[in-house]
């Protein structure tokens, strides 16, 4: 990794976010929210056509099912192992210390489908790729939020970033970012 001259940075530099000022907390991550396929009433004259049918998201209709990479089914008594397969395995908001958040479409909860981004750069650019050939994001996919704390020594300031980013189920994508601190 480099700084903003083109010099490489320390491993102490990269704990840092660009500012070089607000020390990362912890890692990063990705919470999704989805909704479960075919969920929603199609006419009979509009069966035969090749119409996906496709619902907007709330969350007594989200799906919360564990699955195998690329949505697929899992086998009896599956039980995720890799960072990758956690990804596809739903969590609660109580699994999370998750509260629900809002956004431009919906209220959306605490809880989802969770994938750890790491704590380095490389490790986040790794996991995005394996999430990307894994269509971890589809049609079904409501919500995406990226979630990180930073603190700054010099103001005394926990900042949580809640990035959240739309995806209603008539096509497009809407961001809504958060940005709430604390002083300490």
């Amino acid at each position: 990794m480099y700084d903003y001259r083109g010099y490489p940075t320390t491993k102490r530099e990269r704990k840092f976010v660009v500012d070089g000022f607000n020390f990362r907390v912890g890692p990063s991550r990705l919470r999704q929210l989805r909704v479960p396929p075919e969920m929603c009433d199609v006419a009979v004259e509009m069966a035969k056509s090749s119409h996906v049918c496709n619902i907007g998201y709330s969350m007594w209709s989200q799906e919360e099912k564990t699955f195998l990479p690329r949505w697929q089914a899992p086998h009896t008594n599956y039980t995720p192992e890799s960072t990758l397969e956690k990804a596809f395995e739903y969590q609660t908001a109580i699994d999370l210390v998750g509260i629900p958040n809002w956004g431009l479409h919906s209220t959306y909860s605490g809880g989802g489908y969770v994938a750890d981004m790491g704590i380095t750069e490389g490790q986040a650019r790794k996991m995005a790729a394996k999430l990307q050939d894994s269509n971890w994001l589809d049609l079904y996919s409501r919500m995406i939020a990226l979630e990180f704390t930073t603190y700054n020594a010099n103001s005394n300031l926990f900042t949580y970033v809640l990035y959240t980013i739309e995806f209603p189920p008539i096509g497009g994508a809407t961001a809504f970012p958060k940005i709430s601190s604390i002083q300490v």
